[in-house]
């Protein structure tokens, strides 16, 4: 009787708990999948060759990038979405890069990868290695101050930058690895 007493709450627990990560899983795919449109939508309203190429694409990526710079040696991480246009599959996924060059500044940018062949978006989904040029002068609070980011993608990608907050002033070579994060998968 003791074993059976002792069991009850324990299996109240083991269910509570999964109702708590089933949420926690829920939710954190539900804020990627909402910074995304908004990203979409704030990029598609102020680019219009962004606007056009999201819609001919055959896929897409956004990611929330936190990023560090300090003196000759940078650092990022963050989380985002990739989208097949063509199925409507959402792969989520994670990142982390480094950079050297010259530079001092903390910032969160969003990222927009534009894929307009099948090929360049199997390439980002299974090998995920993205390396680049970028300068930015950054000087951004919520709605205040400007951002000017100019990255070149070296792998052939449209790639866009826009800046949330941050203070930087940077000239560096980048590489980033992406990958798929297996928790939210």
């Amino acid at each position: 009787m003791r074993y059976i007493n002792l069991s009850i709450p324990s299996l109240l627990i083991l269910l509570f708990s999964f109702e708590i990560l089933a949420k926690s899983y829920i939710e954190k795919r539900k804020e990627l999948d909402d910074m995304s449109t908004q990203t979409i939508e704030l990029l598609s309203k102020n680019n219009a060759t962004a606007e056009r190429e999201l819609k001919t694409a055959f896929g897409y990526a956004v990611f929330d990038n936190s990023n560090v710079t300090v003196l000759f040696f940078g650092g990022s991480s963050g989380k985002g979405v990739l989208y097949n246009n063509k199925t409507n599959q959402r792969t989520y996924m994670k990142m982390a890069g480094a950079n050297l060059g010259v530079g001092l500044g903390v910032k969160n940018i969003r990222i927009v990868f534009i894929f307009l062949s099948k090929e360049d978006f199997i390439k980002f989904k299974d090998n995920g290695w993205v390396g680049g040029l970028q300068a930015d002068a950054t000087a951004k609070s919520k709605n205040k101050g400007g951002a000017n980011d100019v990255q070149t993608d070296m792998s052939g990608v449209q790639t866009y930058v826009i800046t949330k907050k941050g203070v930087a002033l940077q000239v560096s070579l980048e590489g980033a690895k992406y990958w798929k994060d297996d928790a939210l998968n």
